[in-house]
């Protein structure tokens, strides 16, 4: 059984685990984890005899960077030589002739030099006697180099470990370049950037055929991305004129042109058979038909940050008024355990206020059954939680318990303003900054105190 290094991407490590293991599930990929830990490190290494499916997981993944076929791993470049060679010898590979070139990945530490790579490559000391070709070579050979987690100045001479090995496959990363929001004909003022709706889309787990809803599609960012891997998109969204591709461009030109819609969107991605329909709906009163089952709901709903969450007021469906952000993730679980088939996923953000947030925060559903959730924060304290749930098969459920339970209640700060409860704990700190800066040049307490509540008066006056 082969040994492969999957080696991960530096960015968005809450959401590695996660990705990896909902892929492996949709793969059914059988592999045994020898070493590493993806919640702390860049490197797992594992066993697996199903290389078909780990080539598959990995051109889906955006957080794995590379595969590599392990010839031999060692805490010195001579235990390193003698692994490899030991394994080549055993393997009889026949790859020695052929074109290769060597490529060095460098954990925490910033690039080396061409004198310093050679330098390297000639201490390994085993012999290629296939020509170079640094542009189509028929092998890339990847030696790593793990400088530890240390920072700055104490970050070791030399390496602490060393990885060598033949490339096997590279992830599906070029996706976040296709996708990028700068090159998407269609773009509203919260569309989802490339990178995380590809994630969401892989723990989903949208496959070929999938049937996938976005409650709250917006410009359809994250449609787009679940079309890619297959999946036939839904979506709905309160907001008549972004659907219909007009008011002003989010590009900030004007008002949006004809192309500028849905359809164009799909099908400049080559997906448009992919595009099922949009429709303007109210998410607390959804237009559905009660017998619609969808494979997977995929949503980033309106919190409150950059966009309000609304809701028709009665009867009239012009006015609108606030949703309130509690009953809004509440009503969303609530409909996803009406609408997804037995085994279909639910993945949507959640707002939180990062040092508060606990997993016990995410909101439950007797029905849905929760899978994960990984903090991504956004500065100032705020973040968001992405959240996957997913539907409980028929036998799995306890008809007791879902006809006298109700929704847990989300986490009580999103009872409030998420935004403004951010921005009051910051004009908090800044407040203490002030007070530590005045009373370090003599000033006593009780004067800066007073010092602030009369310029919180002169404000309040000013805005009345």
């Amino acid at each position: 059984m082969k040994r492969f290094l999957i080696y991960f991407s530096g960015a968005d490590i809450a959401f590695r685990a996660p990705e990896f293991h909902s892929l492996c599930s949709l793969m059914g990929i059988k592999l045994t984890v020898e070493s590493g830990d993806m919640d702390k490190e860049r490197y797992l290494i594992v066993h697996t005899e199903e290389h078909d499916k780990l080539r598959t997981l990995a051109q889906r993944s955006i957080l794995i960077h590379q595969i590599t076929e392990l010839w031999g791993c060692a805490s010195s470049m001579d235990e390193l030589r003698a692994s490899s060679l030991a394994y080549l010898e055993q393997t009889k590979f026949d790859i020695l002739t052929e074109s290769w070139k060597f490529n060095f990945e460098i954990s925490n530490k910033r690039g080396m030099s061409m004198s310093q790579q050679l330098e390297f490559a000639e201490t390994l000391g085993i012999s290629f006697d296939g020509p170079v070709d640094l542009k189509k070579p028929q092998h890339i050979l990847d030696l790593y180099l793990d400088y530890g987690k240390e920072k700055n100045k104490k970050i070791p001479a030399d390496p602490l470990y060393y990885y060598f090995g033949r490339r096997f496959c590279d992830s599906g990363r070029h996706l976040m370049v296709k996708y990028d929001t700068k090159h998407r004909a269609f773009l509203g003022n919260t569309a989802m950037c490339a990178e995380m709706a590809l994630i969401m889309a892989n723990q989903a787990k949208v496959r070929d055929g999938s049937l996938v809803l976005d409650p709250f599609v917006g410009s359809g960012g994250i449609s787009v991305a679940c079309a890619e891997f297959g999946g036939y998109c839904l979506g709905s969204d309160i907001n008549l004129t972004l659907l219909r591709g007009r008011g002003l461009s989010s590009r900030g030109h004007g008002f949006r042109t004809r192309s500028e819609n849905f359809r164009t969107c799909f099908e400049r991605y080559g997906t448009l058979s992919r595009f099922v329909d949009v429709i303007a709906c109210d998410q607390c009163q959804p237009a559905w038909r009660s017998s619609l089952q969808v494979d997977c709901i995929v949503t980033d709903p309106p919190y409150g940050v950059r966009e309000s969450p609304r809701r028709h007021e009665g009867a009239d469906q012009g006015a609108t008024s606030h949703y309130d952000a509690s009953d809004l993730f509440q009503d969303l679980l609530q409909f996803s355990a009406n609408h997804l088939r037995p085994g279909g996923r639910l993945v949507y953000f959640l707002p939180v206020i990062v040092p508060a947030f606990k997993e016990e925060d995410v909101p439950h559903h007797p029905m849905l059954r929760f899978i994960s959730a990984s903090v991504q924060g956004l500065g100032n304290m705020l973040g968001r939680v992405l959240v996957t749930m997913e539907k409980k098969l028929d036998e799995e459920v306890d008809a007791e318990e879902v006809a006298g339970a109700q929704v847990k209640q989300c986490n009580t700060m999103l009872d409030t303003n998420i935004r403004k409860e951010c921005f009051k704990q910051r004009e908090e700190r800044n407040d203490v900054r002030k007070v530590e800066k005045i009373a370090n040049r003599g000033t006593k307490y009780d004067e800066v105190q007073a010092q602030l509540e009369a310029e919180r008066e002169q404000e309040q006056r000013a805005q009345d």
